[in-house]
């Protein structure tokens, strides 16, 4: 899917109807990323200080890589997710996309994982999407790179965008951590949707 990008501003829309939600940071412990000091006040009649200095915090770039056949299917398309303070991204070998936080009004990672219940010892084969539910109806014009995962891969119909990971369940705790962080009141959580029938990796 070859796809440029660039971002955009808006809000509208009330929050989706998902699964069941763990609240942002919530088994996972608090992101390891530096707080923010709020500035401080000023006094009457006191001279105007300067903010100390703070350093950017750079984004987190998360290479996304599965197990087994998935694993070498990953490492051949080198995509990494990008969380940072300016928005959510994709790069990828078959193209890329940026979506800034205000073009969002939800932004969720959801997981599932299919079972064969046919054998007796048989293991978990998880997927993990994040979920993007645009904040406005021009987020389709702005964004016409990711139009292929409109109402896909978990989304909930226009305006929800479902972008799917893999079987990389291990990244779950660090891509809800940088969301917590950089994305704020936006990040919806984890949504735990159970066992699927019939789903492979995506």
């Amino acid at each position: 899917m070859p796809v440029t990008g660039h971002d955009g501003q808006a809000g509208w829309g009330g929050p989706p109807a998902y699964g069941r939600p763990i609240p942002p940071g919530q088994p996972y412990g608090p992101p390891p990323y530096p707080p923010q000091q709020p500035y401080p006040p000023q006094q009457h009649g006191q001279p105007h200080q300067p903010a100390p200095y703070q350093p950017a915090v750079p984004p987190v770039v998360i290479p996304i890589e599965g197990k087994g056949v998935a694993k070498l299917a990953a490492r051949l398309n080198r995509r990494s997710l990008i969380i940072g303070p300016q928005g959510i991204g994709l790069d990828g070998k078959q193209g890329t996309f940026r979506v800034a936080w205000p073009e969002l009004r939800r932004v969720a990672v959801t997981t599932a994982y299919h079972q064969d219940q046919t054998k007796l010892v048989a293991p978990k084969l998880w997927r993990v999407r994040v979920v993007m539910d645009a904040a406005d109806p021009g987020f389709v014009q702005r964004h016409p790179e990711i139009a292929g995962l409109q109402g896909k891969y978990g989304g909930t119909g226009p305006g929800s965008y479902g972008l799917p990971l893999g079987p990389v369940l291990n990244l779950v705790p660090q891509i809800a951590q940088a969301l917590a962080y950089f994305a704020g009141p936006v990040f919806g959580g984890v949504i735990e949707e159970g066992q699927l029938w019939g789903m492979g990796y995506l």
